[in-house]
């Protein structure tokens, strides 16, 4: 409830581990993970773990200031359709992104994987928020969360209207010679007019598939290694086992009972208090 997702999983091993508990429930031995290359390195190890194969994306560079941004969705979308134009987007699984990053950059959520599904309908999407926990609790930052920006893409996918928005998309994308080929919606991923036009899922095959990690004890009042993962996944029967043996491989038969009980006052706290906070 507090954090609009399906169901929440409490880690007391910090968010390194709820990264690492994803990763192995999720991707299978060869699966492709599309990848931010700054991401932190608890991703790393969790697609060693599991077998994965990572396709890394740069963030952009903003060399004013001696950092890196979040990653533009264009080159997502570009190693997409390459993945498409090789006869390997079967294998993209999961796409990893850190919203927001450690210098305070956020992504736009909802655009991202909006975009992405019109061209993989079933990617699941990682988002890393260890330092934006606290953004679900105003409205302003909500909507550029990863579970915000879902809610608002699964109420979008339902609305009778956006079917309309769709046609017409695919109108103009056939006007452009993107190739959406008929029933299947199938985009040209040789047609490079596609990076700069603003893709739209269709509503009959998108899939929403969203997992969120959060460092509670990072922006919120918890013991340090407090973590949660979020999950608002529609297919998350066809993983929950796996998910679940990933938990229990990951998380102490003897876990804190202190560390546990700030995750739930933290909740407490910042449904009564966080928007004032």
């Amino acid at each position: 409830r507090a954090f609009g997702g399906d169901r929440a999983f409490f880690v007391t091993n910090g968010t390194s581990t709820s990264n690492k508990i994803v990763h192995q429930a999720l991707v299978r031995p060869g699966d492709i993970v599309l990848i931010d290359r700054d991401c932190h390195k608890s991703h790393h190890y969790g697609l060693v773990l599991a077998g994965g194969q990572p396709y890394y994306i740069d963030a952009y560079p903003l060399t004013q200031y001696s950092m890196y941004g979040s990653v533009p969705i264009r080159p997502i979308k570009e190693a997409l359709l390459k993945l498409k134009a090789e006869g390997k987007l079967d294998k993209a699984r999961l796409l990893v992104l850190t919203n927001c990053t450690f210098d305070g950059h956020v992504a736009n959520c909802k655009r991202t994987m909006e975009e992405c599904l019109a061209i993989k309908p079933d990617l699941i999407f990682l988002w890393d928020e260890a330092w934006y926990g606290y953004a679900r609790f105003t409205p302003f930052l909500r909507r550029r969360s990863g579970l915000g920006a879902a809610a608002l893409l699964d109420e979008q996918l339902r609305d009778p209207e956006y079917r309309k928005r769709y046609e017409a998309f695919k109108a103009q994308a056939g006007d452009l010679g993107a190739g959406l080929d008929g029933a299947l919606g199938e985009l040209d991923p040789g047609n490079a007019k596609l990076l700069d036009m603003h893709l739209l899922p269709d509503p009959d095959r998108a899939r929403i598939r969203v997992y969120e990690t959060d460092s509670v004890h990072k922006s919120m009042s918890a013991l340090r290694q407090a973590s949660i993962v979020v999950v608002k996944d529609q297919d998350f029967h066809d993983v929950e086992e796996a998910f679940h043996e990933a938990y229990f491989t990951h998380t102490s038969t003897s876990p804190n009972l202190q560390i546990i009980a700030t995750l739930d006052l933290a909740r407490r706290q910042m449904e009564l208090e966080g928007y004032e906070l």
